[in-house]
This record gives C-alpha cells, structure tokens and sequence, in this order.
C-alpha cells in the first residue's frame, strides 16, 4: 500500500475523530440539557421500563420521553442506560464492547424478574440504541421473557435476525421507522454502518425485511412495524432523526406499548 493512501487514512480517521468530539459537544446544545427520570423505589414493584438513549447521548437524553411516559400514565419504574464512554464513533463501531454490555444489562433484567416475577418489562431503544436494546433481548436466558421491546428508528440492519430475541418476547416487537430520515439511518449508516456493523440503510428509516430477518414464520406475528404518518406530524414529529425524543410523539404514540402488559402472563 502506498505511504499517500495510508496518510489520506489517517487524515480521515482524524477527520472523523474531530466530528465525534464536536458532535458531542453540541449534543446538549441540539438536544437540550436533558435529566434522567428518578424512579421511586416503590415504582420498581409496579414493572420495569429499560431505556436505551443513542449512541451520542447519555440519560440527558432521555427527559422529554420519560416525562411523556408519565404523562401517558406509566407508572413502572425507569431506568436509563448511559453509554460508558460519550464517544458515538467508538459506541457505534465498537460491537463486542456493546455485546458485552448487552449481557450485563441482560444480568440486570434477570435480576429483577426473579425479585418480581409478576411485574411487566419493556425495553425501549431509540436510534443506535435500539441495536443494543436487541442485543440485551437476546443475551436473555431461556427462561426470562419481557413484555414488548420498542424500537424508535433504530440504527439496525433491515435483514438483522430477529428469531433469537422474538423467543423472549411474549408481546410485541414494535418497530417504528421513519422513511424521511435519510440523512441519519440513510446516508449516515450506509458510510458508517449500522449497530451491527452492516453499510445500508438502516431498519429505523425502511423498517425491517421480514423475510429474511423472522426466518420462523411462527415469530413473525409478534413484529408490528409502524412507519411515519400524519399521525405522527401531529404529535410532534416533522420527519427527521432528532423528532424521535420529543415529548409529545413518545406520549402519543410510544408510551401506549409501555402501558399494556403482554397477555398471558
């Protein structure tokens, strides 16, 4: 290889390592000084809501949807995963880190369906955060089920295999996608990659090819994809990456899958 071609690389390495602190330096900024929800001990006994933020932000991203949650009438205890590092280029890249973690939080979930074996569970993932709230899914063991697992444009691959965390699923996988963000889950994970490290468009923007990413077709009836609609303008979202934290497109439209319990318990 010749010595211009590895210095371009390392320029553009560079480049993208620049754009990564920038970006976060900015997130407060674009986003707004955010605070995670602080659950009440006494929340924990009426269900468990896990939250995963994208890959840019931390629980100061989560308070506009938490508050809507509330506002819908959830009254399950919230928790919110903080990305160890705030590097999106090392969190969106950085895929055995993000296994590991999944197994962690995985634990965690675990933990406490044995203490509240009655009590729901949802997960929630937005962007880069739904790719991992996947992985958490499947690093369950085979005896532990939640009720519904959200994803809000996530940054996943639409082929992405979804049998291995269907099985823990006793409600619904619901992904809600939005075709206008094709800056972010268009353009952005074609260059960059998705969470699962596939260059395409991601199941966020286009949602997820059925056929190929439920190869059990006795699983498929468990996945709602939910694209963007008029409905959707009227809550709040306008089509783009950022419109998925506002306040009132999570109480209108994804707080109702947080509130129901899946049935047969």
């Amino acid at each position: 290889m010749h010595l211009s071609t590895l210095q371009s690389g390392a320029r553009w390495r560079h480049r993208l390592r620049r754009l990564s602190a920038i970006l976060i330096a900015l997130g407060p900024v674009v986003c707004g000084c955010r605070g995670p929800d602080r659950s009440s001990s006494n929340a924990y006994e009426r269900g468990l809501i896990y939250i995963f933020p994208g890959i840019e932000g931390g629980p100061w991203q989560i308070k506009e949807p938490a508050a809507a949650f509330r506002a819908a009438g959830v009254v399950a205890a919230m928790e919110v995963h903080d990305w160890s590092k705030l590097n999106w280029f090392d969190n969106l890249l950085n895929l055995p880190a993000n296994r590991a973690a999944a197994k962690q939080i995985a634990r965690r979930i675990t933990d406490y369906t044995a203490r509240h074996p009655a009590q729901p569970v949802h997960l929630v993932g937005y962007s880069g955060g739904g790719g991992l709230a996947l992985m958490v899914v499947e690093a369950l063991p085979s005896q532990v089920m939640i009720d519904n697992l959200v994803l809000v444009q996530a940054a996943t691959s639409p082929r992405y295999r979804l049998d291995a965390a269907l099985r823990h699923v006793r409600g619904k996988l619901v992904n809600i996608h939005c075709e206008s963000d094709w800056f972010t889950l268009g353009v952005g994970t074609t260059i960059m990659g998705t969470m699962d490290r596939q260059f395409t468009p991601s199941a966020g923007k286009d949602g997820f090819d059925l056929t190929a990413a439920v190869r059990d077709e006795t699983l498929r009836g468990r996945v709602v994809q939910k694209g963007w609609t008029a409905e959707s303008f009227r809550a709040g979202h306008w089509g783009g990456h950022l419109d998925m934290i506002g306040f009132g497109f999570n109480r209108e439209l994804v707080a109702p899958w947080l509130i129901a319990a899946a049935p047969h318990r």
